[in-house]
């Protein structure tokens, strides 16, 4: 083992400046996933870093009275349903805390907030106990509303994978679906937002 660390060590020296970075970088990146405490907070960094705005959603459907039709507890346990908003555009996000591209999106869903949380309708939603989102949430000064989901979803909205968001017209079309990570504050979904608000 000495022997091959040492030839490791001199190949490493003969490197270039560049090729000696992008080693470094990559060691730095796998030790951050193999540790525990590194693990999440490297896992979202890296993601984070690649987000894309959602692609184009050809397809719309046309949601009917019973997809409104599920119960929310916000986190002072204020009972709310779904139904409440139908008629508005509404960003529809399913979440975790432990799930590291749910967190890494974010901070893209609280800068779409800032500027559309009094024309739109935010519905970030979890399974888990509301003190541990509570925690979360409050951890990174995060304002958006989180509601709990006690239990399932109507089919249109249900998921193997998280996070899972969608976007739904004043006139309940649902006009774009995206499962796995995103960059929400784009200039598309922006655009998606004003043209429903005007």
């Amino acid at each position: 083992m000495k022997k091959y660390l040492k030839r490791q060590w001199e190949q490493f020296k003969k490197q270039s400046l560049l090729g000696k970075i992008f080693d470094v970088v990559i060691l730095v990146i796998l030790i951050g996933l193999v540790f525990p405490p590194t693990r999440k907070p490297v896992a979202s960094l890296l993601i984070r870093t690649t987000l894309m705005a959602p692609g184009k959603d050809d397809h719309s459907i046309k949601l009917t009275n019973e997809d409104y039709q599920f119960g929310l507890y916000d986190l002072n346990g204020r009972e709310h349903s779904f139904a409440e908003f139908k008629g508005k555009p509404v960003f529809f996000n399913q979440w975790a805390t432990w799930c590291p591209p749910c967190v890494a999106e974010l901070p893209t869903i609280q800068k779409l907030y800032d500027d559309y949380g009094d024309k739109v309708a935010f519905v970030i939603a979890t399974h888990e106990s509301p003190a541990k989102v509570k925690q979360f949430i409050s951890d990174n000064g995060y304002t958006f509303p989180v509601y709990i989901v006690p239990g399932q979803v109507p089919g249109v909205f249900q998921t193997r994978s998280i996070p899972a968001s969608y976007i739904i017209s004043p006139d309940d079309k649902l006009v774009l679906r995206k499962k796995g990570a995103a960059d929400w504050n784009s200039s598309r979904v922006r655009k998606m937002f004003d043209d429903m608000i005007q």
